[in-house]
């Protein structure tokens, strides 16, 4: 058994901790750029030194197992086989990423490649698959695709993880074709998803301004430590001017949980952009003809298939959260923060293993969203200046009022929809305008936190 033990970087007591893993004849090797470090060795001294180890817990000191399988699930929905061309929407609607693009006024494009990560923690993808897509999609940049390998994670096509992989990918590739996409591949385990967020938010060979996550599990079912550890890593990246980009879930209020609401982790991280999902209607293309139509996607059951939403029972209101969301009295960092087209009904078309499918899902608004940044060659974190824009001109965002998931939409940020889809005119260029400021050294969230509250 492996582990990864999360140490903040202000842990003042490393030369011990070190010091202990070379008595007992452990091996350890530290991340990049980090104080963190990988751990292996015999079962028995494993367990001595996790007794020791324990003694730091209240300074943030967590070890994440490697033995904890498919901890998290992708949020992929509905995949449904496409007879036919880009052209041919004879049996089901959808969207190309083109489409989208077109949509939401997403039109600008950055001089000069942006790197952008996605996590994947299972399946691969076809280089001839995504070649052929590119050439159907008409772009004349092509992406550039890398696959990484992180705690032996590989590419490796073959299973249902194909369509989440793919359509992360294609998503980013197909509204930013000016980008340098790097896939992290690993394990899916506490330790796995936990070294490929930190590879990547670390890396000086695939530097990125963007992270796309569309894989997490109900807040509730996270062991509080791993919560932590997970969440001091997307500070790091916010002060890095990383912004990680997470879909909201695919379950509606429950999160897939049986009795109450519950939101779904990473996107309930006050130090992420949550991504919620909606139903489009737009046959002319256009956002602003009276035959487009926005509304959640969800059934009104808090149990069924729609976007995931609500109210955090771990991490306290993020600041910039406050005016946004003062019509709501539960307590709680709040999600999601903004939306996009999820639902598979009105789906998106993508293409692997030789043939189209039209797919849904929170999975699609995550890379939609890291796209739209990276058509800006956006480099901070988004989620204060995103309110704040907000605040000052709410027209940056499609207001989504009709339509629930147990939580309804009403005008202004819901636990539905959150703040809006983009209106990609309006956002882009005011996103443009914003100067970036300085990347602030990483530290851990601890008390108190002037963002997070916690």
């Amino acid at each position: 058994m492996k582990y990864t033990v999360h140490v903040p970087e202000k842990f003042a007591h490393s030369d011990l901790v070190e010091h202990q893993v070379r008595n007992l004849g452990l091996s350890m090797e530290y991340l990049n750029r980090s104080k963190s470090f990988r751990l292996g060795g015999s079962d028995a001294s494993l367990k001595t030194f996790l007794n020791y180890v324990d003694k730091y817990k209240h300074d943030g000191v967590v070890p994440l197992s490697s033995d904890t399988n498919n901890m998290v699930h992708s949020y992929v929905t509905g995949v449904k086989p496409h007879d036919g061309t880009l052209s041919s929407r004879a049996t089901v609607p959808y969207f190309t990423p083109r489409n989208v693009a077109t949509v939401y006024g997403l039109t600008s494009t950055p001089a000069s490649r942006v790197g952008v990560a996605i996590i994947e923690l299972g399946g691969g993808y076809n280089p001839a698959d995504l070649a052929t897509y590119w050439s159907a999609l008409g772009l004349s940049t092509i992406p550039t695709v890398t696959a990484i390998s992180v705690d032996g994670g590989q590419n490796t096509p073959g299973s249902d993880s194909d369509y989440e992989v793919v359509l992360d990918i294609e998503v980013i590739g197909g509204v930013c074709p000016n980008s340098n996409i790097y896939v992290y591949f690993a394990p899916n385990t506490t330790s796995g998803f936990y070294d490929a967020i930190n590879a990547a938010i670390t890396s000086t060979t695939h530097p990125v301004s963007l992270v796309s996550i569309s894989w997490g599990s109900s807040e509730n079912t996270w062991a509080s430590s791993s919560l932590q550890s997970y969440n001091a890593l997307f500070q790091q990246a916010a002060a890095k001017g990383i912004t990680v980009c997470v879909a909201s879930g695919d379950n509606s209020s429950s999160d897939g949980q049986p009795t109450g609401n519950h939101v779904d982790f990473p996107a309930s991280s006050p130090w992420v952009l949550a991504c919620g999902g909606t139903h489009l209607v737009c046959p002319t293309q256009q956002y602003s003809s009276p035959t487009t139509s926005e509304t959640v996607w969800g059934t009104g059951v808090a149990t069924a298939e729609g976007a995931g939403g609500g109210f955090s029972t771990t991490f306290s209101r993020p600041a910039y959260q406050t005016l946004a969301t003062a019509t709501y009295t539960t307590p709680g960092r709040a999600v999601p923060d903004v939306c996009g087209v999820a639902d598979p009904a009105t789906g998106w078309l993508i293409y692997l293993r030789s043939q189209y499918v039209v797919i849904g899902g929170t999975s699609a608004v995550a890379p939609l969203w890291s796209a739209l940044l990276a058509s800006v060659n956006f480099k901070q974190f988004a989620n204060q200046v995103l309110y704040t824009l907000w605040q000052v001109n709410n027209k940056i965002l499609h207001d989504i009022t009709v339509g629930s998931e147990g939580y309804a939409a009403k005008v202004g940020w819901d636990p539905a929809s959150g703040l809006g889809s983009p209106n990609g005119q309006l956002l882009l260029s005011l996103l443009s305008a914003v100067t970036p400021t300085p990347p602030v050294p990483p530290q851990s969230c601890t008390p108190p936190c002037c963002l997070c509250n916690t």
